[in-house]
């Protein structure tokens, strides 16, 4: 994700808090972040970014669980009221999903 550097380290760290419960799994990915090829990750990051899915959810057949959280961005005013909105709108058009809603988990909650 990031250059090993301390600053680099201490932003990674502050940014894997929000998105990562346990200490040492933040550990964890701090360690995978280093050892990460940086253009492929910026490939991905773009991808993410640029493409949106939401149309092409509507091809999916299978029915389908979908895990979310939410308590890693309580911090920044978000409600679980206001994430759940979020995950309808983006999978309105997927004819059979259902939304699990993590009570504490943050972003990397697997």
């Amino acid at each position: 994700m990031m250059r090993q550097g301390s600053q680099n380290d201490a932003q990674l760290r502050q940014m894997l808090s929000m998105m990562v419960t346990s200490p040492d799994n933040i550990e964890c990915a701090l360690a995978m972040s280093a050892s990460s090829h940086a253009p492929t990750v910026a490939q991905a990051m773009y991808e993410l970014n640029t493409v949106n899915l939401r149309e092409s959810v509507s091809k999916i057949s299978t029915p389908t669980t979908v895990i979310g959280a939410w308590y890693g961005y309580s911090q920044f005013g978000a409600t679980q009221e206001s994430v759940d909105a979020t995950f309808h709108q983006q999978y309105q058009k997927h004819p059979n999903y259902r939304l699990v809603m993590s009570e504490k988990g943050k972003h990397f909650i697997m």
